[in-house]
């Protein structure tokens, strides 16, 4: 299962990169992509849950996590255009940092002087490869890509974090992400 993640998230950035240096439009790219993964999703929700009920009160949430999947989303494909996949995937490895300063913001976690010094590291070697010129291309490119990838982890950040708060109110964490994952899908399929 871990490989398999590893593997999907490795094609992921290479695929999108090679996509949109090929002629696919971002937008157009991620539409197809995500009703691919929602698809996916959905079927594995029914073949687990057997429903996708989830309570009036979590709906608020799954609206705001699903608008926040759908602003990543944006940033991801228009943050690949204007970088190389590599320095894509290193920013991408950051979403556990993300995860636990949100986690920590909301107080459902408290993390350690490793957790901080360990983050602080990351962003800084980050920040070193991210902000590189590469001949012919312009810095600001670079920092837009940068800034548009950070502003895509920090949403995903924070949907992951709304939809573990309300599947702590009364549905499973799966029902939940089906539904955010429709409401994403729907912003990229009406943009």
């Amino acid at each position: 299962m871990l490989l398999g993640t590893v593997l999907l998230w490795a094609l992921n950035v290479t695929v999108t990169k090679y996509v949109i240096n090929h002629g696919f439009q971002p937008l157009a790219y991620a539409t197809i992509r995500y009703l691919a993964a929602t698809t996916l999703f959905w079927a594995f929700t029914y073949a687990r849950e057997r429903s996708f009920t989830i309570h009036l009160s979590d709906t608020k949430l799954v609206a705001l996590a699903g608008t926040l999947i759908f602003v990543n989303q944006l940033c991801f494909v228009y943050g690949i255009k204007l970088t190389n996949a590599s320095t894509m995937g290193l920013l991408l490895g950051t979403t556990p940092i993300f995860i636990g300063i949100l986690a920590t913001l909301l107080s459902l976690e408290v993390l350690g002087r490793r957790f901080w010094a360990g983050a602080v590291l990351s962003f800084l070697g980050v920040g070193l490869v991210a902000s590189g010129n590469k001949a012919g291309t312009l810095v600001a490119s670079g920092l837009v890509a940068s800034g548009l990838v950070a502003s895509g982890l920090v949403a995903s950040g924070v949907t992951t974090t709304l939809a573990l708060v309300a599947s702590g109110l009364v549905a499973s964490g799966v029902k939940i992400s089906a539904c955010v994952g429709s409401v994403g899908f729907i912003g990229l399929l009406g943009s």
